[in-house]
């Protein structure tokens, strides 16, 4: 029979993960925004519509472009990446999936607006 793979992304900005106990059995990441750690990520341009990002796993750095605002919306979906990169996939590869993602609707999603403020949906 097949084994599966098993990955774990958790992520060290908070404080509740660094008291979990991972088993030996997972490939785990453990990743930061602190730029000395092995996987971490910095947010490299902020506008209302879209964040560009470097990450870093060890030795490797690729940069990202997503058409989402905030620092939360990275940290989701550098999470969504290494659980890929734990299954085996380039992060290189991801740039284009990463770049056309339009998120889920309500999610602070931008509208349409005949007013020169910025409007945002979000039913969080």
């Amino acid at each position: 029979s097949e084994k599966k793979s098993k990955v774990a992304v958790l992520n060290y900005s908070d404080q509740w993960v660094k008291q979990l106990a991972v088993p030996k059995s997972l490939k785990s990441f453990c990743f930061d925004k602190v730029e000395n750690s092995e996987i971490n990520y910095k947010i490299t341009g902020r506008s209302f519509g879209q964040t560009s990002f470097r990450l870093k796993i060890y030795d490797r750095e690729v940069h990202f472009e997503l058409p989402m605002p905030g620092e939360h919306n990275v940290q989701n979906m550098f999470s969504a990446i290494l659980v890929l990169v734990g299954f085996g996939i380039e992060p290189e590869k991801l740039r284009t999936a990463v770049s056309t993602f339009s998120g889920v609707p309500g999610r602070l999603q931008k509208v349409p607006s005949q007013s020169a403020r910025a409007v945002f949906v979000d039913y969080a």
